[in-house]
């Protein structure tokens, strides 16, 4: 490589970077002030459950056709569903389990004051709720109960008292509850499935999960059930942080979970065009930084090179582009509110380039030590490595360090004025690259 050559790579390496990050995600239309908590979508539009946190009491549900933000007025909802072209949501006592018929809601499941549901799922064509709650639509009902289009059945006569289901789900034709059900019966810990007499627990050491741990959403995924919430590890490190899965025999771990500063969660799950979607609140993904969202391909994590400053409530796909909402103020440092679409390269080729790296040498030639480390790091370059452009980056995708390199094995960088975290080295060929991660403490 000429010195001319390597000076257009190095402009071109720095522009492209820097272009990406601003340009991979975009707000829809002029809705700043509304907190998002849940998405859907049919058809040709976009279902937002949102709070307008300027004016409270106005309508919280919003239709985004393409061009223009129109209103569905109902409660903040929890979640919100379409099933036969027909919307159903679920919420607080303002809400309970409600439909929307075309013009208005009208509610199906009425719940007491100052109870829950906070999921719905339909199953056989039947509806079911679950939540906090003591009785639904004029039945008593224990957190759990199911609805046949015109009138509501107990699961059974359990009764869970204080407890709580935050997720039910239907999986190889059993239904599963996850929530807190100490309160009724601590031998069933976090997560049980209905046998058809009685609850039980599923298998293997679910219920080891440390207390203070909470499931709050499951989903199916290659023929496999995932929990997500707060998950911590046990003692014999079988489950990963905010993510674990059954095969339907035993538990096992998902590619070491997710991690980040303060309680990493998990809070929605998708499977979506044969991956599955992870979005909460953590930085990393298994070993891959990924903000808020990560991409789980059934071995493997990927992330979408974003970072984004607070939780992700919900995600949906809308006009074949993903659309995250929660109660995050900046996208990539961008200012982007609440909801944000993106407007970058296929999903599927951002996972893949993350992933699927070039390497034209031995990994194990590249390393940096001690990892982490507080004042100073050395890098090890394999011996033979040509002229490449050495680039430090944070998990916001700004760079904090850019070098060229010339055929050196050794460098040593100063890192006592970053701030703690998790920081990313590139090495970066004409023709490939290579990429590690240190922490700084």
């Amino acid at each position: 490589m000429t010195l001319k050559d390597f000076f257009l790579f190095f402009v071109l390496h720095v522009f492209l970077t820097i272009s990406s990050f601003s340009q991979d995600w975009d707000s829809i239309g002029s809705i700043k002030k509304y907190q998002t908590t849940a998405l859907t979508t049919n058809g040709n539009k976009l279902y937002a459950g949102m709070d307008n946190l300027s004016q409270p009491g106005t309508c919280k549900i919003k239709v985004w056709d393409g061009s223009i933000w129109d209103s569905l007025c109902c409660s903040t909802p929890a979640k919100i569903i379409f099933h036969n072209n027909e919307l159903f949501g679920c919420g607080g006592s303002s809400i309970g389990v409600a439909k929307y018929d075309g013009l208005s809601w009208q509610t199906i499941g009425q719940i007491n004051s100052l109870d829950a549901v906070f999921d719905i799922h339909f199953y056989n064509n039947e509806l079911y709720a679950a939540g906090g709650f003591d009785s639904i639509g004029g039945i008593k009902a224990s957190c759990i109960a199911r609805w046949d289009g015109s009138i509501w059945h107990e699961i059974d006569s359990t009764d869970f008292g204080s407890g709580i289901i935050y997720s039910a789900i239907h999986y190889n034709g059993e239904l599963f509850i996850a929530g807190v059900f100490q309160n009724w019966n601590a031998s069933l810990g976090l997560v049980c499935k209905w046998n058809g007499n009685a609850w039980e627990i599923p298998g293997g050491d679910i219920n080891n999960i440390p207390l203070g741990s909470t499931i709050e959403n499951m989903e199916v995924y290659n023929n496999e059930l995932y929990l997500g919430g707060y998950i911590y590890p046990n003692g014999n490190n079988l489950h990963d942080l905010g993510i674990v899965r059954w095969d339907g025999v035993n538990w096992k771990d998902v590619g070491g979970g997710i991690n980040g500063n303060g309680s990493p969660r998990v809070n929605r799950m998708m499977s979506y065009d044969n991956k599955l979607f992870v979005a909460g609140y953590f930085d990393t993904a298994g070993t891959i930084p990924a903000s808020a969202i990560a991409i789980w391909d059934g071995t493997k994590w990927c992330g979408l090179g974003t970072e984004i400053d607070n939780q992700i409530f919900d995600f949906a796909f809308y006009d074949s582009s993903l659309v995250i909402a929660g109660n995050f103020l900046t996208v990539n440092s961008d200012s982007i509110n609440y909801i944000a679409q993106w407007i970058g390269s296929d999903y599927e080729d951002t996972c893949s380039m993350f992933n699927a790296i070039n390497e034209n040498f031995n990994s194990l030639e590249f390393y940096c030590y001690p990892n982490p480390a507080t004042s100073s790091i050395s890098l090890h370059l394999p011996i033979n490595s040509s002229t490449c452009l050495l680039s430090m980056m944070n998990l916001y995708g700004e760079k904090v360090e850019v070098h060229p390199v010339f055929n050196l094995s050794d460098i040593q960088f100063d890192i006592s004025t970053l701030p703690p975290g998790m920081y990313i080295i590139n090495l970066d060929f004409l023709n490939s690259s290579s990429r590690i991660k240190f922490i700084k403490i």
